[in-house]
């Protein structure tokens, strides 16, 4: 007998195995910031000279932290949302409210995602530099990914939405 393909289905585990990666990340950038900087500390201190580009790598790092962790964020929900109308509307507004709410943050997120992209290719274009020889544009590959990240979620959950909205009378 053979299974059948469920996109959702997939979907759902694809993006299960991502959180977990990006949750792996957060974990390893953070604990290489706390060794870096306190290297760069002990350095400045004990020899009067930090290690080379070392703020702005570390500054591109909370970069990381903070756009890995919002596209984390938006798949527990435990983003920053006004939910005053969840209070006052019955349970089937509520649930197109949701709807809508997802469908319109993912079409924004897809919006970042392609403005992020043409971001990083001017970047890549110009030739820009951090430090070191370094490129910028490498740093910067974060933003239309996790804009992506974002957008694929958003509308998961629009789908997700829609199809509990259906299934219960």
């Amino acid at each position: 007998m053979r299974r059948s393909f469920n996109l959702f289905q997939w979907s759902l585990r694809f993006d299960s195995y991502l959180a977990r990666i990006e949750e792996f990340l957060l974990i390893l950038i953070l604990s290489f910031m706390i060794v870096f900087s306190f290297l760069q500390v002990v350095f400045r201190n004990a020899f009067s000279s930090g290690i080379p580009g070392a703020d702005i790598f570390l500054r591109n790092l909370v970069l990381w932290i903070a756009f890995i962790g919002a596209a984390l964020t938006t798949r527990y929900e435990k983003h920053i949302s006004i939910d005053i109308l969840s209070r006052l509307l019955n349970r089937k507004l509520n649930a197109f409210r949701k709807i809508s709410i997802n469908a319109i943050s993912g079409t924004v997120c897809c919006f970042l995602t392609r403005a992020s992209w043409i971001f990083m290719i001017d970047e890549k274009m110009a030739g820009s530099e951090l430090f070191s020889g370094i490129s910028t544009w490498y740093l910067l590959v974060v933003l239309p990914v996790t804009f992506f990240i974002m957008t694929f979620r958003f509308y998961l959950k629009t789908v997700s939405e829609t199809a509990q909205l259906f299934q219960t009378k």
